[in-house]
């Protein structure tokens, strides 16, 4: 495995890549088919945990608003009454 290769691996792996980084390394190599490989399948990752992450997101979000909107209405309700409870 040459240098070229083996540090774009590492930049890859730490998430230490920038897109031009990669373009110009694969211009030089246009045959390492592994890398381009190792690339995507580090991508196809990257997505699987955005697509996780935004879903856990989406639904902790609900699940606090649900409950803080039903006290707000219970809330504006006793306001309403003077401070009476029902």
């Amino acid at each position: 495995m040459d240098q070229d290769r083996l540090a774009l691996l590492k930049k890859i792996g730490e998430a230490r890549f920038t897109c031009v980084e990669l373009n110009l390394y694969l211009d030089t190599h246009p045959d390492d088919t592994a890398a381009r490989a190792d690339f995507n399948s580090y991508n196809d990752k990257l997505r699987l945990i955005d697509d996780s992450r935004q879903e856990f997101v989406s639904n902790v979000s609900h699940e606090l608003k649900t409950p803080l909107t039903s006290m707000k209405v219970l809330a504006d309700s006793i306001n309403s009454m003077g401070g009476e409870a029902p």
